[in-house]
């Protein structure tokens, strides 16, 4: 009796942390998810986008400017809303990020600097950017469908502990 009760309390905490507020801090990249809301580092998001991807690193021509880049996507991969904002920085300051965050609150590093990828500094890859977050993207879907058939099974399993039909 105490373990479903348990299960019962594990499960109605799940499904209410699926409409809670969710805020993440990475660096001073600042994710902001709720109901109404998408907030992506320094831009809102529109309510259909599904993921967005910051990235930051320094301009090719001007080691004391930063190039910060945040857009959100669709589910599709669709581009919905794009800026690009210039910051000053430490000319020795040395940085590459790219941050992918989705709806659900969750983030991932795409590539940083401090990461095992090989980064080339200079003029950015528009070509290799795309054919990363193609991969990205892969993964990300199919670790979403696996997340999916898992919940699925453990829905399934908990109808039938209690049950259900």
């Amino acid at each position: 009796m105490a373990i479903r009760k348990a299960l019962v309390v594990l499960l109605i905490s799940f499904l209410c942390s699926a409409h809670a507020r969710s805020v993440s801090v990475v660096g001073d990249v600042f994710i902001e998810v709720d109901a109404d809301k998408f907030r992506c580092d320094k831009i809102e998001c529109p309510l259909n986008a599904e993921y967005c991807v910051v990235t930051k690193q320094k301009h090719p021509n001007d080691a004391s400017v930063l190039l910060r880049s945040n857009t959100c996507f669709a589910m599709s991969g669709e581009e919905l809303v794009k800026s690009v904002f210039n910051e000053p920085i430490d000319p020795n300051t040395q940085i590459q990020l790219t941050l992918q965050a989705n709806r659900s609150g969750g983030i991932s590093s795409i590539n940083s600097l401090n990461s095992l990828q090989t980064i080339t500094t200079g003029d950015f890859d528009e070509e290799a950017f795309n054919a990363q977050m193609n991969n990205f993207k892969e993964n990300f879907s199919r670790g979403m469908a696996n997340l999916n058939n898992g919940l699925m099974a453990m829905s399934n399993r908990m109808q039938n502990m209690f049950g259900g039909k």
